[in-house]
């Protein structure tokens, strides 16, 4: 084997330095070596243009000055401890540090730090990247998901207060009872606000007030007969400026609604609801918690009384409708029933025969019982008809069939009608108030077939009064009204009619026969 001369090893040993050098500067990344002293030996061209210096102002300078300068004590104490304890592995691949540029911008770089011994001492090679780039791109990953997780909880969030809110219309739609869409929507409201009371205040129109007509966690019995004036309040604010309001300081619900607050109430949100443009009501949310109601608290409670407003217009149309009906089929009722009492009135001219079969006809359909009553020529009143919805009761309605003297009581509702030819209505009539209302003969008659409302009817024929009807519920629970007293008034006309026809009758009848 033939040993290389002299020449060939200093030729061959400038090769390799030539090639190193070529290396070190077709390198993408800036290359830095640095000796035992931390000074700068070698750096190649990225690294000027990496950093902006030149290699001359490099060469003999600490390594620190590419750092910030914040993390420059921490670089040397650092090297120092690794200069006293070498290591022949790399010191570190892909670390993360900011290099500083000669315009004193920094920048985000991953440095690979690779030791070597030499006679002269330990290298330490550093690979330097500039990774702006891909940290740029990373932040903008991280933006972009950190958008798409927002959007989706957003998402989240708007599909579960959709289904809170149509959970509040469909009960809210389930019901055509304004009371019971109300009392069943409260629930379903306060689930959807995430509070601890609700109240639905709807308003009346005429006397410009506000009224709670559902509450949900609040005492019923500390509102009363609560009235909110609009302006006046939370709510009647909430009405008057017609949008939504939030109370969320307990000191502010305090001087507004010391009730409220007396209840633990420390915030409240209210939102008008609209029907045609016009406000109807409030409906108004409160915590027992500390809370702070957000703008979508206010949107969601907005939109829910939206759709309660929506509801509350359904059923008071299809209350107004079932009310026309019910009155409608009242009035032929009525017809139908005056009907029937004008047939029997005409059927015959003994009127005490027609005038039994009128007081049967008006129980149980107009009373739960009946008499009727004339004023006989001599002034005296006889009772001439009863009828009783309990046949079991006739008989005694049979024993005050007799003549009644002229002085009946003063605060007999009968004697009133026959003096001043009015109707008497007693709405309610209490057991301590039988006496005023009867004769002491037939007291215990009365309280033994019961009575609790009562309407009196004059019969009246050619201004002259010639008897009357009393129609009485005792039993059931119906009441007289207003309502009933022109029903009764045409009834009592008709049997006046046929009173008088018949009385006209008899006298022409003597007449001829005289």
């Amino acid at each position: 084997m033939v040993k290389p001369s002299s020449s060939q090893w200093l030729g061959d040993l400038a090769s390799v330095e030539k090639g190193f050098a070529a290396l070190l500067e077709s390198a993408p990344d800036a290359i830095v070596i640095v000796d035992q002293n931390g000074r700068i030996v070698l750096a190649n061209s990225q690294t000027e243009h990496l950093f902006g210096y030149t290699r001359e102002e490099l060469l003999g300078q600490p390594v620190e000055m590419l750092l910030p300068e914040r993390f420059r004590e921490a670089h040397r104490a650092h090297r120092a401890a690794y200069t006293n304890a070498p290591r022949t592995r790399p010191m570190g691949i892909g670390l993360e540090l900011f290099g500083r540029r000669r315009d004193g911008s920094e920048f985000p770089t991953e440095i690979s730090l690779s030791p070597v011994e030499t006679p002269q001492g330990m290298l330490v090679t550093s690979i330097i990247r500039d990774v702006t780039d891909r940290k740029v791109a990373e932040a903008e990953r991280a933006r972009l998901l950190l958008s798409e997780q927002a959007a989706r909880a957003e998402a989240e969030r708007t599909a579960e207060r959709f289904r809170r809110l149509q959970a509040v219309t469909d009960t809210a739609l389930a019901h055509l009872s304004l009371d019971a869409l109300l009392e069943a929507s409260l629930d379903r409201v306060r689930e959807a606000l995430e509070v601890e009371t609700v109240a639905i205040l709807l308003l009346d129109p005429e006397r410009g007030v506000l009224r709670p007509s559902a509450t949900r966690g609040l005492d019923p019995d500390s509102l009363g007969e609560v009235e909110v004036p609009l302006g006046s309040g939370f709510a009647g604010r909430v009405a008057a400026a017609r949008r939504t309001l939030i109370f969320d300081n307990p000191a502010d619900v305090g001087r507004m609604h010391p009730d409220l607050r007396a209840q633990g109430v420390q915030a409240l949100l209210g939102a008008p609801m609209f029907v045609e443009g016009d406000v109807v009501g409030v409906v108004q949310v409160g915590t027992t918690q500390p809370r702070e109601f957000t703008d979508d608290d206010a949107e969601l409670l907005q939109r829910v009384a939206d759709r309660l407003a929506l509801a509350i217009g359904r059923a008071r149309a299809y209350e107004a409708e079932r009310a026309a009906r019910a009155a409608t089929e009242a009035a032929e009722q009525r017809a139908a029933f005056l009907a029937r009492a004008s047939q029997i009135l005409a059927s015959s001219l003994d009127y005490e025969t027609t005038l039994a079969s009128l007081a049967r006809l008006t129980v149980p359909a107009l009373a739960d019982w009946c008499t009727i009553d004339v004023v006989e020529e001599d002034g005296r009143v006889a009772r001439v008809a009863t009828a009783h919805a309990d046949p079991e009761k006739e008989p005694l309605l049979r024993t005050m069939i007799r003549r009644f003297p002229t002085d009946l009581p003063a605060t007999m509702p009968l004697r009133r009608a026959l003096e001043t030819g009015q109707p008497q209505l007693v709405p309610d009539l209490p057991e301590d108030h039988l006496p005023r209302v009867t004769r002491a003969e037939t007291l215990e008659v009365v309280r033994r077939v019961g009575a609790r409302s009562l309407i009196v009817a004059p019969l009246v024929a050619r201004e002259r009064c010639l008897g009357a009807i009393t129609l009485i519920y005792s039993d059931s629970d119906r009441r007289y009204g207003p309502a009933d007293v022109a029903l009764v008034e045409d009834l009592a006309r008709r049997a006046a009619l046929a009173v008088d026809n018949a009385r006209l009758y008899y006298e022409a009848q003597r007449a001829r026969e005289q």
